[in-house]
C-alpha cells in the first residue's frame, strides 16, 4: 500500500475512485480509469476496499420510507420554496428594509 500511495500516477487515479464507483466520471475518464485498473491489478484491490467502505457507509444511513402523499407534499413544498426564492423582489425592497431597520434602531 505504501508503494501505491507514493506513485504520483496512482494518486491521480485514487482521486477518481469515488467518482468511478458513484458513476459521476465522464465516459472518457471512466474508460481511462478502467484501462489503468486493468494494467494495475494491485490498484483493483484498493477499489474493492473503497467499494466495501462505501457499502458500509450507505448501510449506516437510515432509509426513510415515505408514503406517496408525503413524497408529493414534500415535492410541492420544495417547489414552492424554490419559487419563492426565485421570484422578483418588490421595487425599492432594499430601501424599505433599510428604512424599517433604521426606525427599529432609533426607537
Amino acid at each position: 500500500m505504501i508503494e501505491t500511495t507514493q506513485n504520483p500516477i496512482n494518486l491521480k487515479y485514487q482521486k477518481k475512485i469515488l467518482g468511478y464507483l458513484d458513476g459521476s466520471l465522464s465516459a472518457e475518464d471512466k474508460s481511462e480509469f478502467e484501462a489503468y485498473v486493468r494494467t494495475n491489478p494491485e490498484f483493483e484491490v484498493q477499489i474493492q476496499k473503497k467499494e466495501v467502505e462505501l457499502v458500509f457507509l450507505k448501510k449506516l444511513i437510515p432509509a426513510q420510507v415515505m408514503s406517496q402523499e408525503t413524497a408529493q407534499s414534500l415535492d410541492t413544498e420544495m417547489k414552492l420554496s424554490i419559487f419563492n426564492l426565485l421570484k422578483e423582489e418588490p421595487k425599492n425592497f432594499v430601501d424599505q428594509v433599510k428604512n424599517a431597520w433604521e426606525e427599529w434602531i432609533n426607537r
